[in-house]
């Protein structure tokens, strides 16, 4: 049994263009690149804990939810807010706040981030913006904030259904919630979280408010509280995307492209097994394939129907098996290939076995792309060995190593 492919688990290597794969049997480090593009900016969280901006074709590493970093790949998003940082202005509609420039160490480590302060009055206490975006089925709206005499923020849109989203932003919790709103909020360390919510559109217009709030959305300001602000995005879709900066117009930030990697040298037709550890961002697929794709293994997400893995056999798929396994946590997921003898596992449990017989003819690939699919998400690992293993290696393989582990991983309460 080898493990010729390998991929991340800690072990990253990247530079323009490429990021690498490897098989270090015996000792020996044999490098496998595989292909690499991106074309536009994009930020990753680095190993000292702030958001830093990749130039163009550069790979994310990115660290905000492990020390081991992970591979992450995102489909191309806009931020729609022309003045994501410079909250001081005109471009954002003040109603009774004071907004003070350059007053706090921002997620990036520099001295940008604004303190949003309320004036002694009483009402509401906010900052506004009507954006235009596209009609699709989703938008969501972030901004990161920090919590300095007040706690609490509010995040709404008021343009179309009124979703809002309430957030504690000492103790990193979500309060009232308004029916429409899918809310989130991750902590990004030094006391800023990135507070977001996405919500159904209905509408080509989007009004944002951050407002401030003692837990309720009008109260009587004293003219020197308020919490701290930076980053505010606007995208269409359902997720919130890594951090886009602006400063006057709309970013786009490209998609991640990864494919290309091994040869026929590295995979074996008859049997084997991939390996994949990731958390799913959206639905996807990743695959080792011969030229044409006409015969592939494949571990992939249909949103709504869950995690599964497909055989294809001359572009007819004789396998096609999905499990109801957590659609956006991370995941170790397992599938061995072998005629008649094919199983599936996911965090140490084996979920399907088949009998299906079928020949595979010239896999040389393993690309993070999949029938046109890409698979867009944190990836920690990749494992390719080119013979098959045994139920309890692949339970060992799947599985995490401790209860502390798999509390983390999963985002489970602490024991």
């Amino acid at each position: 049994m080898a493990n010729t492919l390998k991929f991340g688990n800690g072990n990253f290597a990247t530079k323009a263009g490429s990021t690498l794969c490897y098989d270090d049997q015996n000792g020996n480090f044999k490098p496998i690149p595989m292909d690499f593009s991106r074309n536009s900016i994009g930020t990753r969280v680095n190993k000292q804990g702030l958001i830093e901006v990749m130039q163009a074709d550069i790979p994310r590493i990115d660290y905000t939810d492990t020390d081991k970093g992970v591979a992450l790949l995102e489909n191309s998003s806009t931020n729609l807010v022309l003045y994501s940082e410079d909250f001081s202005n005109a471009y954002w509609d003040k109603q009774t706040t004071t907004i003070l420039s350059n007053n706090a160490i921002s997620p990036d480590g520099t001295l940008n981030a604004t303190k949003l302060r309320e004036i002694d009055n009483n009402g509401f206490h906010r900052i506004r913006r009507n954006a235009s975006i596209s009609i699709s089925p989703y938008a969501s709206i972030g901004v990161f904030a920090k919590a300095g005499e007040r706690d609490w923020i509010k995040i709404r849109e008021s343009a179309q259904t009124g979703a809002y989203a309430f957030f504690n932003i000492k103790e990193g919790y979500i309060g009232e919630i308004g029916i429409t709103a899918t809310p989130k909020i991750e902590y990004y360390g030094n006391g800023w979280y990135r507070c977001s919510f996405s919500k159904n559109l209905t509408a080509a217009s989007v009004d944002i408010r951050v407002c401030l709030s003692d837990g309720v959305d009008t109260y009587q300001g004293d003219g020197t509280s308020g919490v701290y602000i930076w980053g505010a995005q606007l995208e269409s879709g359902s997720i919130t995307s890594s951090y886009i900066p602006t400063s006057g117009s709309t970013v786009t930030r490209a998609a991640d492209v990864a494919n290309g990697s091994g040869n026929s040298e590295v995979f074996n037709d008859s049997e084997g097994v991939l390996m994949l550890e990731t958390k799913f961002l959206q639905s996807g697929r990743i695959g080792i394939s011969n030229s044409d794709n006409s015969d592939q293994v494949v571990i992939g997400l249909a949103s709504g129907l869950g995690i599964f893995y497909r055989i294809r056999e001359n572009n007819s798929n004789p396998i096609t098996q999905f499990v109801g396994v957590s659609e956006f946590q991370n995941n170790k997921i397992a599938v061995k290939y072998k005629s008649t003898e094919t199983s599936f596992f996911v965090n140490g449990f084996e979920l399907n076995t088949n009998s299906t017989s079928y020949i595979l003819n010239g896999l040389n690939e393993l690309a993070f792309t999949s029938e046109s699919s890409p698979l867009y998400g944190k990836t920690k690992e990749i494992g390719y060995y080119d013979e098959i293993l045994t139920d309890s290696e692949l339970e060992y393989l799947t599985s995490y190593r401790s209860l502390s582990e798999l509390v983390k991983e999963l985002n489970l309460n602490t024991l």
